[in-house]
C-alpha cells in the first residue's frame, strides 16, 4: 500500500491520524487497527507524515514555513520565545513583588581524579558547538548569539589540607552564592562553573546555567556532549546545521497562519470560562526573594 492508500484506508475505518511534532498521532475505535494497517503506518511513516503536513497546510490556506537554515543571518538579533520572555520580564527588578529571581539549573558533582585541563578544553568545545551558550538577551528584549566569545573563566578553589569545618563552610558559601545567582541577561556568559579541590584527589564541581538559554532537555544534551568531549578531546560529533534562531523565526511566522488565528480565537473565547490564577497567601512579600531547596527522606 502507498501512503495515500494507507490514509484512505484509515479514514474509511474511522482512524484519526495527525502530526505530533516528529511523530504520528493516532486514535482509533477498538478493534479497527488491523495488522496490515499498522504495518503500513510503520513502514511508510515518513510519507504519511509528509502527506498529513501537506493536508494541514492546504487546509490553512497558507503554506507553513519550513525550518530552513540561514547561516548568514545566524548572529543577527531575533525574538525571545514565549517562556524566555516570561523569564526575562520576571527577573526585572521591581517589576513584580516576587521578581528579581533568575530561573536556574544548578548541579553539584563530586568526582575523583579530575583532569582540570581536559575539563576546561571540553567546556570550550561545548561552547563552540552549542551556540546558545554564546547567547545574550539585549535590553531591547531580543536575543542574540555571539559569533565569538573570550575563553571561559573558571574559578578554582584549593581547599586541600584545610580543617574540615573550614572546608564545609567554604563549600556551603559557594553553593549559597551559585544556587541563588541572578545573571545579567545582556552580559555573557549566562552560565558559570566553579571547582573546589579537596583531599583524597577529590574535586567538587559547581555548575549553574540560566534557563533563559537552555531548558531541561537542552541541559541533558549539553551534559552528554560535555562528557564525550572530556572522555575524548578529539571526539567528532555531527555538525549542527539548524540554529535556534531558525526555529524561533519559523515559529513566529506561524502567527500569521490561519491555524494560529483559529487557535487564538478559540482560547480568547475560553477565557471567560477559565478559573482565575491562584492567590497564594503571603505573610509578607520578601524584599529579596530566593528559592530554598528542601529535601526529605522516608524511613
Amino acid at each position: 500500500m502507498t501512503a495515500s492508500e494507507i490514509l484512505a484506508d484509515a479514514s474509511q475505518r474511522g482512524v484519526q491520524l495527525w502530526v505530533d511534532g516528529a511523530e504520528l498521532g493516532c486514535r482509533a475505535p477498538k478493534g479497527v487497527l488491523t495488522r496490515e494497517l499498522l504495518a503500513g503506518l510503520s513502514e511508510h511513516k515518513a510519507e504519511v507524515l509528509a502527506l498529513l503536513r501537506q493536508r494541514d497546510a492546504e487546509r490553512d490556506g497558507s503554506p507553513l514555513r519550513r525550518l530552513v537554515p540561514a547561516p548568514a543571518e545566524r548572529y543577527l538579533p531575533f525574538p525571545l520565545g514565549d517562556l524566555q520572555q516570561a523569564f526575562w520580564v520576571g527577573r526585572q527588578r521591581h517589576a513584580y513583588a516576587l521578581g528579581s529571581v533568575g530561573p536556574l539549573g544548578y548541579v553539584e558533582i563530586e568526582t575523583v581524579g579530575l583532569d582540570w585541563d581536559r575539563l576546561k578544553r571540553a567546556w570550550q568545545r561545548l561552547i563552540e558547538r552549542h551556540e546558545m551558550l554564546r547567547a545574550i538577551v539585549l535590553p531591547t528584549g531580543q536575543q542574540q548569539i555571539l559569533e565569538k566569545v573570550p575563553p571561559l573563566e573558571v574559578e578554582l578553589v584549593d581547599l586541600r589540607g584545610q580543617p574540615p569545618d573550614a572546608v564545609r563552610s567554604q563549600l556551603e558559601a559557594i553553593r549559597r552564592t551559585m544556587s541563588c545567582r541572578v545573571f545579567q541577561p545582556d552580559r555573557w556568559p549566562l552560565f558559570e562553573m566553579r571547582a573546589a579541590l579537596l583531599d583524597g584527589d577529590r574535586a567538587r564541581l559547581y555548575t549553574v546555567i540560566d534557563l533563559i538559554i537552555a531548558d531541561s532537555g537542552s541541559v541533558h544534551i549539553l551534559s552528554g556532549d560535555l562528557a564525550r568531549f572530556y572522555a575524548d578531546s578529539n571526539a567528532a560529533l555531527p555538525p549542527l546545521e539548524l540554529s535556534y534562531r531558525d526555529y524561533v523565526l519559523a515559529k513566529e511566522a506561524l502567527k500569521d497562519s490561519e491555524v494560529s488565528k483559529r487557535a487564538l480565537e478559540y482560547w480568547r473565547g475560553r477565557i471567560p470560562t477559565l478559573p482565575p490564577p491562584p492567590e497564594l497567601p503571603l505573610v509578607e512579600a520578601p524584599a529579596h526573594p530566593r528559592f530554598v531547596p528542601l529535601k526529605t527522606r522516608a524511613l
